[in-house]
Parts: structure tokens; C-alpha cells; sequence
């Protein structure tokens, strides 16, 4: 095993996989999934990028909502939390590529845990 892979930390979280709303105000576009993703000390929602934006047909939501657990020990207790998809004007995600259908949007880890 490389140094790399060793320094891969699997944790319960690295398996969720969270429903996604899709809004614009108060106006539902539509649904989605994503999942969660550590990197170093950082979370990650990771979609696909025609989640948060496809400027060929203008669309353009401006927050996501993923529910997560809100009691650990009672797996029916969900909660919806809202996710701003700019910061001003600026996009929160992270692409690689416009030409590659995937985005990383950072997290505040401790919202989820």
C-alpha cells in the first residue's frame, strides 16, 4: 500500500448519500442526489454540475437543499438544510472542468456530523 492510500480515512459519512431540492426563491426545479466526500479536514456535497447550473438551457437555481439525519440514534428524524449556491456573485462550487457533468460544493462539516 502506498503512502497515499494510507492516508485514506473511511469513515460512515464517506458511504451517504443525501436527496437533493433543487430551488430558485421559492420556486422547486426539481430533485437530485449527491453524496458526501472528505477531503483532508474538508467536506464535500459532490453532484453533477447540471444540478447547480446549465447555462445552455439558463438554468439557474440559486440554493440546493440536502436532508441529512438530525438524530443519530433515530434514523427517521431528517432535516432539510438550505445550501447558497453563490457567494455574491461568485459560484460556491468547485469544478474541474465546465465540460465534465461534476461539482464539489464545500461543506461546514459541522452542520452534518
Amino acid at each position: 500500500m502506498s503512502n497515499q492510500e494510507s492516508d485514506i480515512t473511511i469513515t460512515p459519512l464517506v458511504f451517504c448519500v443525501t436527496p437533493i431540492t433543487i430551488m430558485r426563491g421559492d420556486c422547486l426545479l426539481g430533485q437530485a442526489t449527491g453524496f458526501f466526500f472528505i477531503n483532508g479536514e474538508q467536506l464535500f456535497l459532490v453532484t453533477n454540475r447540471h444540478v447547480v447550473v446549465d447555462e445552455a438551457e439558463q438554468f439557474c437555481p440559486d440554493t440546493l437543499k440536502i436532508r441529512v439525519h438530525a438524530d443519530k440514534t433515530d434514523l427517521q428524524k431528517n432535516v432539510d438544510l438550505p445550501l447558497a449556491l453563490h457567494m455574491g456573485s461568485k459560484p460556491v462550487w468547485k469544478e474541474f472542468d465546465k465540460s465534465i457533468d461534476v461539482v464539489a460544493i464545500p461543506l461546514n462539516r459541522e452542520l452534518i456530523e
